[in-house]
């Protein structure tokens, strides 16, 4: 008889995140009014997750245009990376700089971490040691 392996169950945060997902894929690839709809009721519970205790607190949401600018062409929105960002998800840096980023958090420095859009465009999402502003910007803005 075999054993199975027990699947840890999904944060509620990466569950929202998941979901909103594949509802704005689907509504990007099919725009019906039903799809804009489970798309928006989607993205209404990742920022109802978003609103939720973190790690850290992320303070005021700031983006720079360009940042701005590849959000829009890849259909995304920030609610998809700063609730990654705010959970410990750094994205894509290695070991060490995630082990920085848990540092930061104990020591209360700036957190940094890197995404990449669906358009294959890096995004740095900053929060500052303060914890009052975070910070979108493209990986050429930095």
């Amino acid at each position: 008889m075999k054993h199975e392996q027990e699947r840890q169950p999904q944060p509620a945060w990466q569950k929202s995140l998941n979901d909103f997902q594949r509802a704005r894929d689907r509504a990007v690839e099919e725009p019906t009014s039903g799809n804009m709809i489970f798309a928006k009721v989607f993205l209404e519970r990742l920022y109802t997750e978003l609103e939720k205790p973190g790690k850290f607190e992320l303070g005021l949401i700031r983006a720079t245009p360009g940042a701005v600018e590849e959000l829009v062409k890849s259909h995304q929105v920030t609610g998809e990376f700063l609730i990654r960002h705010k959970n410990g998800d750094w994205g894509e840096l290695d070991d060490k700089e995630k082990a920085l980023n848990n540092q930061a958090l104990e020591e209360g420095i700036r957190v940094i971490s890197t995404y990449y859009t669906k358009s294959e465009q890096g995004l740095y999402v900053i929060t500052e040691a303060t914890r009052e502003v975070t910070t979108f910007l493209k990986k050429d803005e930095y």
